[in-house]
C-alpha cells in the first residue's frame, strides 16, 4: 500500500511543482511528514486524500521559502540603480497591502504565471489578474507621490 501511495504521491508533487527535482524534495518531506503523523490518520481509507494534502501543504511551505530567498537577492544592490531609488521602490511596496504586495511579488518580482500564483496563493487565476491590476495601480500612485 505505501509504495502506491508513494508513486501517487509523486506524481501529484510532479502536478504541483512543474519542476522533477522540486517534486523529488516536496514529496520526500511530504512523506516523512506523513510518517511523522500516521498516528493522526483517522481513517485508513482516506490515506491518499491526507497524503495529498500534506503535499500541498509541503509545496506551499517550499514556494513561501523560495519567494523569501528570492526577495532576500531582490535586496541586494544592483549596477544600474542608487541605494535611494533601491529605498523608494521598498518603502512603497512596504505601503501596499499585504495581498497586494504577494501578488506583486508572485508575478513580477518572482515570474509565475497568474495559474502559478493563483495556486500559490489558494485562489482563481481571475482574482489574481484584478489583484494584481490594482497592486500596480496603488503602487504607482504611492511611488509617484513620494
Amino acid at each position: 500500500m505505501l509504495g502506491r501511495a508513494q508513486a501517487e504521491a509523486l506524481r501529484f508533487a510532479r502536478f504541483l511543482a512543474h519542476d522533477p527535482q522540486v517534486a523529488q524534495d516536496v514529496c520526500q518531506e511530504g512523506l516523512a511528514r506523513a510518517l511523522g503523523g500516521i498516528a493522526s490518520l483517522k481513517d485508513p481509507r482516506k490515506l491518499k486524500s491526507w497524503l495529498f494534502e500534506i503535499l500541498r501543504n509541503v509545496h506551499r511551505d517550499f514556494r513561501r521559502r523560495e519567494a523569501r530567498e528570492v526577495l532576500a537577492e531582490a535586496e541586494e544592490p544592483s549596477s544600474g540603480e542608487t541605494s535611494s531609488e533601491r529605498f523608494d521602490a521598498r518603502q512603497t511596496l512596504g505601503r501596499v497591502s499585504r495581498r497586494e504586495r504577494s501578488v506583486i511579488f508572485l508575478v513580477d518580482v518572482m515570474g509565475h504565471t497568474y495559474e502559478e500564483a493563483a495556486r500559490i496563493i489558494g485562489t482563481t487565476e481571475e482574482r489574481v489578474r484584478s489583484r494584481l491590476k490594482r497592486a500596480r495601480a496603488r503602487y504607482q500612485r504611492l511611488f509617484n507621490a513620494a
